[in-house]
């Protein structure tokens, strides 16, 4: 076979396309030839008709630098590919509808669709449209987590759609959490004693959240519950090392991060909401950056998406409802005196990777 020796290096001056008729039939490319540069294989690309045209010489595997960041993020996704296999014939029948729309949200005065957690349970009927100024909605988006309601323990439903993990926050352990921050607060009031038979675990996940007046041993209501703001953030902070900022309210303690996390909220990666004793959230997914999906046990197959450009207009919503709304970042954001620009987006951006960060 005869090869005939043609100047690619022309190709960095002149760009030619295969709409010009300027292709070659076979192209042999010899990477152990001195000609041979990083940034040609585009032209050769561009001159031939198709993959099967180009026949490669001199390729050594060794010669190709992967870094070690590169090594992890293929071992993470053979990992997610191998746990949560995807089978195409599960998603050819679904009709997956999603329009999303940037046009400024109006003002309304309807009421969220409960009025209070206990309502919840005994209604599953919208009293209104949740949020009827965000009409952009998925329906039956499987692959993000959202566990229907069940009883009362939206705290845990709202917990596992946040870091989109099942296996997180059992009951078991989210009850440890709130005991043990019971006995603490007892300790330092110092009114009872710290008996084990001051707690009791109530069928449907529900304690009261406030702090109760205990002037009897025997008393079986405990200080914290499991749904408590304070129990979520300790359990939040304990496996993922997360911390839930009120971005609503001022707290001497997270002031100047509150401020500087306000100044970044287009980007931040979640939003941790409490209504009327109802928990839910509001996340972004690495595939789809610019839109939040409003993750909600009480409609779990149907996921609002709302711009990040429109969510000052979805927190001024919310507050105006009388939510508690928190951003989880990174606890380590506050053991800095000050925070470097180039690490803000790792900071405001904790969460864990899943799989609806690489399919949505």
């Amino acid at each position: 076979m005869t090869r005939l020796h043609l100047p690619l290096a022309f190709g960095y001056a002149i760009t030619i396309h295969r709409t010009q008729c300027m292709t070659y039939p076979k192209l042999v490319i010899d990477l152990g030839g001195k000609f041979w540069k990083p940034g040609m294989f585009h032209t050769v690309l561009s001159r031939t008709r198709q993959l099967t045209d180009i026949i490669i010489l001199g390729y050594d595997r060794k010669s190709f630098k992967i870094s070690k960041e590169v090594l992890i993020e293929i071992e993470r996704l053979q990992r997610i590919e191998k746990e949560q296999t995807i089978k195409i014939t599960d998603y050819l029948h679904n009709n997956i509808e999603h329009s999303c729309s940037d046009k400024h949200i109006e003002e309304t005065n309807d009421e969220l669709e409960y009025p209070n957690k206990r309502f919840k349970t005994i209604n599953d009927k919208n009293v209104c449209n949740e949020y009827n100024n965000f009409d952009d909605t998925i329906n039956n988006l499987d692959m993000i987590i959202c566990e229907p309601q069940e009883g009362l323990f939206c705290g845990r439903h709202a917990l596992r759609a946040l870091v989109q993990n099942r296996e997180k926050f059992d009951d078991t352990y989210l009850s440890s959490i709130a005991e043990e921050l019971s006995t603490q607060e007892m300790l330092i009031n110092n009114d009872i004693s710290t008996n084990e038979t001051s707690y009791s675990i109530n069928n449907n996940g529900y304690y009261p959240s406030r702090f109760l007046p205990f002037k009897a041993p025997f008393q079986t209501v405990g200080i914290f519950s499991w749904d408590h703001i304070q129990a979520i953030q300790k359990a939040l902070e304990q496996l993922y090392n997360i911390e839930l900022v009120q971005i609503n309210t001022i707290d001497e303690k997270s002031y100047s991060h509150r401020n500087l996390i306000i100044c970044h909220i287009n980007d931040v990666q979640a939003l941790f909401i409490h209504h009327n004793d109802h928990y839910f959230c509001a996340r972004r997914f690495d595939s789809m950056q610019d839109y939040f999906f409003v993750i909600d046990s009480l409609k779990p197959t149907k996921h609002k998406a709302i711009h990040r450009n429109c969510v000052n207009d979805y927190i001024k919503f919310l507050d105006d409802e009388g939510s508690s709304l928190y951003v989880p970042v990174c606890c380590t954001i506050f053991k800095m005196e000050n925070t470097p620009t180039d690490l803000m987006f790792s900071l405001i951006h904790p969460l864990p990777s899943c799989l609806a960060d690489e399919i949505i």
